[in-house]
């Protein structure tokens, strides 16, 4: 998990509350998995959990790891 820029598109959150770190006000999660059907079941587990309630953007690349004798 990253900390991530940003405040909406009026600069300020939607939910009007205080954070308590606006360094990890927004974040940023990067999940590599080893096939799209996990990729795809964790999408939408996010989706049905956080997309109601939070402003959530969500993006699937193919991709390879370059040094996979490390994982």
């Amino acid at each position: 998990m990253n900390a991530a820029g940003g405040e909406g598109s009026r600069n300020v959150r939607s939910t009007g509350d205080p954070s308590v770190s606006h360094t990890l006000s927004n974040v940023k999660i990067e999940v590599l998995t080893g096939t799209r059907e996990l990729a795809d079941k964790i999408t939408r587990e996010i989706e049905a959990k956080f997309y109601a309630d939070y402003s959530i953007i969500t993006s699937i690349y193919q991709v390879e790891a370059l040094r996979d004798h490390k994982f």
